[in-house]
């Protein structure tokens, strides 16, 4: 997006009574900016231009802009999220063995574990007292689905944030409504398909907290030298621990300190001390090679090179202002000499913006007609896939005796989901269960459709 600006001045030194105009040309990866005198003095026209070009900080792609580094970032976020879980896993094992809810090492835990459903043993653990590894694969279980926590600062920009809030608000009302106390005994009483349970369902870690805390002082009851307040420290430590966000004293915190001035912070790299140490660290980094032997600058070549970078800018605004100035000049002795040439230059830019509209306009409808004939064909197809269907689900309702029965898909279904709840099972193992429930999903709505009986 670009904008152009004016800005005007009128000094109020008596010496010096003609006023300046600023005008800047501010885009997306460029700024143009003119500082002209008003009124010339002494016939000289004083003008001062240039242009700054420099990178974009975005990514363009289909006319929305993104950033540079948005892929990178996605990915490190899922592999810090990844590894942030297994440890956290890793960390309550260790303390579950720790205080003898798990066997020790090297007793495997996995086949303890796979037989008990996490479900049912959180809902029951609120009014029985639960055998050690029922109530470790209880609290495995909260570790796993511990729920969402607000940051308060994101939650104020973002409406994803706030609609999560909204679902988490209606999901604790449902549970009041039927007069469930926690969050796990109400989805198990009340949401026997362990697909709706995980599907579209938003909690708050607190709620999650709230059930740790009755399970754990409704076990404490039975055993209160067992489960001590040490222990249940420990435990919900190693569940609900999170790291803390960011501050500002903790960013300033990262910044070394001056290898030079070890009292002093690093200086910013867009400070102008900065930028004068990289000058002179590339001069004093220069080589002199002769030949096949290379040399460092003498004192004396140094110093003469770094007066002449230093004079460098000055020389090159100099030389802008001379042949802006002449421009000018050349400019206006052209529309003396011949004023009919600039109305013809005026209106062959006109006739050029003309030709590009129309260009631009014959390139839209080019595209439209595209678009049209794009629909047709889709529609096209989709009364073909239609008529396709038709057919196969007269073919299917001919043989309804040779097809599998809708209900036996969905009791598979339900067997591979509820391995996949109450299993320890590993990353890739799980991927192939979801891949196959996908496609017994895929069969069960072909059934369907062909019109199956439930």
């Amino acid at each position: 997006m670009e904008t152009n600006s004016l800005f005007r001045s009128q000094s109020t030194n008596s010496q010096t009574t003609s006023g300046w105009a600023l005008g800047l040309d501010v885009g997306s990866n460029s700024i143009g900016w003119m500082l002209v005198r008003e009124q010339p003095v002494d016939g000289e026209v004083n003008v001062i231009g240039g242009v700054r070009v420099f990178p974009a900080g975005t990514a363009t792609e289909k006319a929305t802009e993104k950033s540079k580094t948005e892929e990178r970032r996605v990915a490190r976020g899922m592999r810090r999220q990844h590894d942030r879980r297994s440890r956290r896993k890793r960390r309550l094992t260790y303390v579950l063995r720790e205080i003898g809810l798990l066997p020790p090492q090297p007793v495997p835990i996995e086949p303890i574990l796979q037989a008990i459903d996490p479900w049912e043993v959180r809902a029951r653990g609120l009014d029985e007292p639960l055998k050690p590894e029922e109530f470790a694969r209880a609290l495995i279980h909260l570790n796993q689905r511990r729920g969402y926590r607000s940051n308060r600062r994101a939650d104020a920009k973002k409406s994803e944030s706030a609609s999560i809030r909204e679902k988490a608000v209606k999901l604790r009302e449902e549970i009041h409504e039927h007069g469930c106390r926690t969050l796990g005994e109400y989805l198990y009483k009340h949401v026997p398909s362990i697909r709706e349970r995980r599907r579209g369902r938003f909690f708050l870690r607190e709620m999650v907290e709230e059930e740790f805390k009755q399970l754990w002082n409704r076990q404490a009851q039975e055993d209160p030298q067992h489960f001590t307040d040490a222990a249940k420290e420990k435990v919900k430590e190693a569940i609900f621990y999170q790291r803390p966000f960011l501050k500002r004293e903790r960013l300033e915190a990262r910044v070394g300190r001056c290898e030079f001035e070890p009292s002093e912070k690093r200086c910013r790299v867009a400070h102008r001390l900065a930028q004068r140490f990289r000058i002179l660290q590339e001069v004093n980094n220069l080589r002199v090679i002769i030949g096949y032997t290379e040399r460092a600058l003498t004192p004396e070549e140094r110093k003469a090179l770094q007066a002449q970078l230093d004079e460098l800018q000055p020389k090159i605004r100099e030389l802008k202002q001379k042949l802006n100035q002449l421009n000018d000049q050349k400019e206006k002795a052209f529309e003396q000499r011949n004023p009919v040439g600039k109305e013809i230059s005026k209106l062959i830019h006109e006739l050029k913006q003309l030709k590009q509209d129309r260009d631009q306009l014959t390139e839209e409808v080019k595209k439209l007609k595209d678009n049209r004939t794009g629909l047709n064909e889709i529609i096209k197809k989709k009364i073909e896939e239609a008529k396709k269907l038709n057919e196969a689900r007269k073919k299917s309702a001919e043989k309804v005796g040779m097809r599998e029965s809708p209900s036996q898909i969905k009791r598979l279904m339900d067997k591979l989901e509820m391995k996949i709840e109450t299993e320890a099972i590993s990353f890739e193992k799980e991927k192939a269960l979801m891949k196959e429930i996908k496609e017994l999903k895929k069969k069960y709505d072909e059934l369907k459709q062909a019109g199956s009986v439930w």
